[in-house]
């Protein structure tokens, strides 16, 4: 498998950190195929990774390069950290980004959401969605 990384490239021994998409473990959990959030290139990483995690960041893996192919490995103080997991139900509190007239926020609140903040660039905008909702 090759690795293409976003310049510059990172060389033999420099310590890296990486937010990707783990494509597949391994029986024993030790080597991964991960695919990188930015691009979408597929890399090696040897090292744990949290089970049952879909997306990672690795913080301090160290770049290991043999036979042109470049891998990534978990050190000792290397560290990942899985994507918490968010239970929607639990969301109640919303912003209104680039909110006009703030109706989409009016729906929201009709349907059980507290908008705690509405913006927007436009001045007329917000002078209208605040003459029309509190």
């Amino acid at each position: 498998m090759d690795v293409h990384f976003l310049e510059p490239i990172p060389k033999q021994g420099e310590t890296i950190t990486l937010l990707g998409e783990i494509a597949f473990f391994d029986n024993d959990n030790r080597k991964h195929c991960i695919r990188t959030a930015l691009k979408g290139q597929f890399m090696k990483y040897v090292g744990i990774l949290p089970e049952h995690a879909t997306v990672v960041l690795i913080v301090g893996a160290r770049v290991q390069e043999a036979n042109s192919q470049v891998t990534l490995h978990e050190i000792d103080t290397t560290k990942s950290f899985p994507r918490p997991y968010i239970n929607l139900a639990e969301v109640k509190r919303v912003v209104e980004v680039c909110s006009g007239a703030g109706f989409l926020g009016a729906g929201l609140e009709h349907s059980g959401f507290d908008v705690i903040l509405r913006c927007d660039h436009n001045p007329k905008m917000l002078k209208l969605d605040k003459d029309l909702h509190n």
